[in-house]
């Protein structure tokens, strides 16, 4: 381990981060379906590595895919029309 290496405790982590410390504790459990980011455990002492948390974070971006709104109740008349035309063209095409 290099001396340059950052640690922080659970604490820390939280303010840095704005994540809650009990989230961190219950990250240190890892499930399969909740992992918290890679930590090092001294005796009792847990404590993260600043770019292990950074890593984790940025393996959990979410870029939101635009999806356009479902149309609810009935079909216009448009869409009607089209609906009876496909299976017609269809059967001439």
């Amino acid at each position: 381990m290099s001396s340059s290496t950052e640690y922080l405790t659970r604490q820390q982590v939280a303010e840095r981060y704005h994540l809650s410390t009990s989230y961190l504790a219950q990250a240190v459990g890892g499930t399969p379906r909740f992992q918290g980011p890679p930590y090092v455990k001294l005796g009792r002492r847990v404590l993260y590595r600043a770019a292990d948390v950074d890593a984790w974070l940025a393996a959990r971006v979410v870029v939101p895919t635009v999806v356009p709104p479902l149309r609810r109740g009935r079909p216009t008349k448009a869409q009607q029309v089209t609906a009876r035309l496909r299976p017609m063209e269809a059967a001439h095409g």
